[in-house]
């Protein structure tokens, strides 16, 4: 199975990354399509899906990866990540120093950007960005009562004034400088690896101050490369279409976006999501549902290796695991030795070999082992951070009885009957979550009772702490351990229960592993700032507050008339440089 699976992805890599043909087409409207230098073309419809509707497109208040992937084609922030290889990118700043300190960033702003044409402007026509839109969204961003829990997470701390202005001590952001309408400088309290990354973002996107005071947290207006259309089922599905004053080109000189819309469907279970692909309803697809993999992929070799392929597969580890958290604030959750009971009466091999199909990252020296490190996943991308030290908990049910007992839970005697939280997300959650229950049932004599909610409800109770255990998952906002490590810090969770926690949903507080992240976040050199990482999450994992599930790899599958979509292990995709063209058979002549 692993040699015919290399095969196809070696041929699929090719395939997305060179192109198919030069024939024209027309759009799904039957509209002729145009090619254009580099044999490019324009037009047409890119169909995809999410297994829930966005919580929000109001960047400040984004903490889900689905509102992300939508946010991300609307909004821009002064940087961007590059599809490929997840560095660094001019966006809104086309250009910018860093002073010698590396607490200064002078950002030159490209000129010609404009907003999405809308009511709230004169005219309905969108005007120029400017400098003084970098201040008006970081200071909203810093404004107490707005976005509390994504101030935390971005700039409080971090960007100089920024404590200040939100605790109203400024009516000014003193780290943000409009020098004049295409310069800004902007300043950090210490230097830090991560700040670009963090401005790379879509909860620090730029966003007009009309359009906020026209219409709130309902915004949906930015200077990306798709605006948001009217039209549709708002619950089941989303229009983007193309922003005809978007002012970014290709290398060709043609301008962005080559798409005319993007149709977002809201799919609760994957078997749908996968019978609309091959339907050719959708245009790509991410996870195969466990039970269809044989079938779609190992059964079906010719559909991705024929030349022209009808299908890519793409498929690598993700910077994305897969957890429980833990309620810290429950009377039984406050001794360790009932988590560590928790993470060892879980079979992880048996996870992924019957429920999610060797769909998992694997690890160690087997290939049906995964989630048995840390919170961060084992990536060649991290090949310099040091686990040497972290321990995670591999599947040890003698080990989970003893602790339990020594709990003064003898065969779950006295435990209380506990709720697990789960969003709907497809099945594979609800199939997941009643293995793990049946294990625990059976290793450790307890009960737990599963709830599936939507991920919105999911993400609201679990701030709030309504449940016993609730899963969850992180996928890295940029390539660091710092971004999996962030949900750990205590100093952000606040005192009192009727107030939400985000991201650290558990209410972990261990001043020890504060200190070591604190650490790592001033550090002057790569090396130090991953070592202090390192040791904090030794002392998180030795705290057990989450319980690690899997590693995250999932299958992509795309049509092949897709063209520019690069896998990346951060998920992050960027649909204005995608085109669709028809491929051509091996041997036929391309017509023009």
């Amino acid at each position: 199975m692993r040699r015919s699976l290399a095969y196809i992805l070696a041929g699929s890599l090719l395939i997305v990354a060179c192109g198919g043909n030069k024939e024209s087409g027309t759009t799904e409207t039957g509209a002729p399509k145009r090619v254009a230098k580099g044999d490019v073309v324009y037009g047409g419809t890119f169909s995809l899906a999410e297994n829930e509707k966005f919580k929000t497109l109001f960047p400040y208040d984004i903490k889900d990866v689905g509102s992300a992937h939508i946010a991300w084609q609307i909004y821009e922030g002064l940087v961007r990540l590059n599809q490929k290889d997840l560095s660094i990118q001019p966006s809104l700043a086309e250009k910018w120093e860093v002073s010698e300190d590396q607490k200064e960033y002078t950002f030159h702003l490209v000129k010609g950007a404009k907003f999405h044409d809308d009511a709230c402007f004169a005219e309905g026509k969108g005007r120029e960005f400017t400098a003084a839109d970098v201040k008006y969204s970081f200071e909203l961003l810093c404004t107490k009562g707005v976005s509390d829990q994504n101030f935390e997470a971005t700039f409080k701390d971090r960007l100089e004034g920024a404590v200040a202005f939100y605790n109203g001590e400024s009516n000014s952001l003193t780290g943000v400088e409009v020098v004049d309408d295409h310069t800004v400088k902007i300043k950090t309290v210490e230097p830090s690896s991560s700040f670009l990354y963090l401005l790379a973002n879509p909860i620090t996107a730029i966003i007009p101050k009309e359009a906020y005071e026209k219409y709130g947290k309902d915004l949906k207006i930015g200077t990306g490369a798709f605006r948001v259309a009217t039209g549709g089922d708002e619950k089941s599905e989303l229009f983007l279409v193309r922003n005809e004053n978007y002012y970014r080109s290709d290398k060709h000189g043609n301008q962005l976006p080559y798409l005319d819309t993007v149709h977002y469907h809201f799919i609760a279970e994957s078997t749908d999501e996968l019978s609309m692909f091959q339907n050719g309803e959708l245009s790509m697809i991410y996870g195969l549902p466990a039970e269809k993999i044989t079938e779609v992929v190992q059964e079906n070799i010719p559909d991705f290796t024929n030349k022209p392929p009808k299908y890519i597969l793409l498929r690598e580890p993700e910077m994305s695991t897969q957890f429980y958290e833990l309620n810290l604030t429950r009377p039984h959750f406050k001794d360790v030795r009932v988590r560590r009971a928790l993470a060892m009466s879980i079979d992880r091999t048996k996870i992924m070999e019957e429920v999610l199909n060797g769909q998992a990252a694997a690890n160690g020296p087997r290939q049906n082992q995964t989630g048995n490190y840390g919170l961060v996943p084992p990536l060649y991308q991290f090949s310099k951070y040091d686990t040497s030290k972290i321990k995670g908990y591999t599947y040890n049910p003698e080990l989970a009885k003893k602790l339990m007992a020594q709990a003064g839970y003898p065969n779950g005697k006295g435990f209380p009957t506990l709720k697990l939280l789960v969003n709907y997300g497809g099945s594979r959650n609800t199939k997941v979550a009643s293995e793990v229950i049946s294990q625990w049932r059976e290793v450790l004599g307890i009960n737990v009772e599963l709830e599936q909610v939507s991920l919105a409800q999911k993400i609201d109770d679990s701030q709030y702490g309504r449940a016993d255990i609730f899963r969850s998952a992180w996928v890295a906002d940029f390539p660091s351990p710092e971004s999996f490590l962030s949900i750990g810090y205590g100093k952000n969770v606040p005192a009192t229960m009727d107030l939400p926690s985000h991201p650290n949903t558990m209410r972990y507080k261990n001043p020890a592993f504060d200190k070591e992240y604190e650490a790592g976040m001033a550090a002057k050199t790569e090396e130090e700032r991953l070592n202090h990482f390192a040791e904090a999450e030794r002392i998180l994992m030795e705290d057990c507050p989450v319980l690690i599930i899997w590693y995250v790899e999932n299958y992509r599958l795309l049509h092949s008339n897709v063209h520019n979509f690069h896998n990346n292990p951060m998920n992050f995709y960027d649909l204005s440089d995608i085109y669709l063209k028809a491929p051509v058979a091996e041997g036929k002549k391309a017509e023009k």
